[in-house]
């Protein structure tokens, strides 16, 4: 009896997935893929992003700015170097790897620029095309963005909101000294207030969040807020990734580095910060609130090493 209702068990499990997965293509557009389907969808989501239809061979979304995306996924049960599909054309601009576990969360989700990529990726003559692999190079590359916990918040249903932001950020007041976590929140309407000068909050119907960063930087430098140990790190790739989720530094001195080697302008030429810096003017539209969350948090963070916090 005990090995008839184990078979039930799984006749039942059967019918559930087969029902769930026809719904799923359904919803998805009716095409079989529906770990790559999945991963589109849930890319578009993030870029608020259009999906392109399946003429367009060389990409699969198109954000609001007209940049490009390619969009490769794979279910795993670990992160393991695999391959991902055949990568035929290059005619895109960024490419984002999805790795699902077995349970359909996020094990893993990058964003590269498409140049970046290439240089990863192997010629394959029999398929012509080429092939990458999600090995450690790829996936913790110094030009990857990891976007892992962004992609899983919105699975879990918690895109980032600007009331009551907290996020951990890694500080240190000396180069000799080792990092360290502290928490720093900041609320929605609230004005950060730095030895007396108020800094009021962003307002996207009135300014531009890219004209509100400048309006900023220039404030903090003007009045000296930022010690020449921060204006360092704000010339660090690594820390502008995981303070701001910028793909290049936010100051910049050299004037042949405001285009890179592609010749896609990426700092602002006429805007000078402390007389010598050139800010960078990489804030995309469609990660505004994210930009905007992890801006809010690191002023907070200057305001409170200014006033003593």
């Amino acid at each position: 009896m005990e090995k008839i209702n184990d078979f039930e068990y799984l006749v039942s499990l059967w019918r559930n997935y087969n029902n769930a997965s026809f719904l799923l293509t359904k919803a998805m557009g009716g095409t079989a893929n529906e770990v790559g389907e999945f991963a589109e969808q849930l890319v578009c989501k993030y870029y608020n992003a259009k999906q392109l239809n399946a003429s367009q061979k060389s990409a699969d979304l198109i954000t609001e700015d007209g940049k490009l995306i390619q969009v490769k996924s794979r279910k795993i049960e670990q992160l393991i170097a695999t391959s991902l599909n055949v990568i035929r054309s290059w005619d895109f601009n960024i490419l984002v790897v999805v790795l699902f576990s077995k349970e359909g969360n996020i094990l893993k989700a990058i964003e590269i620029d498409s140049i970046a990529a290439k240089e990863l990726a192997k010629p394959n003559k029999h398929q012509n095309g080429y092939i990458l692999t999600t090995s450690k190079e790829l996936l913790e590359s110094k030009k990857s963005k990891d976007i892992t916990k962004f992609l899983q918040s919105i699975l879990d249903g918690q895109k980032n909101k600007i009331v009551d932001i907290k996020e951990e950020i890694k500080f240190s007041e000396q180069n000799e000294t080792p990092f360290f976590n502290k928490v720093v929140s900041f609320s929605e309407n609230e004005d950060i207030i730095i030895k007396n000068i108020v800094i009021v909050e962003f307002n996207k119907k009135q300014e531009k969040l890219q004209d509100y960063i400048k309006r900023v930087l220039h404030l903090l430098f003007n009045h000296n807020f930022l010690s020449e140990f921060e204006i360092n790190r704000l010339q660090d790739l690594n820390y502008c990734k995981e303070t701001f989720f910028l793909y290049f530094p936010l100051l910049e001195k050299d004037p042949k580095k405001i285009y890179d080697e592609n010749g896609y302008q990426r700092y602002w030429k006429k805007e000078f910060f402390g007389n010598k810096y050139y800010g960078c003017k990489e804030w995309w539209k469609d990660n505004e609130e994210i930009y905007y969350t992890k801006f809010m948090v690191w002023l907070k963070y200057i305001s409170n090493i200014n006033n003593g916090i």
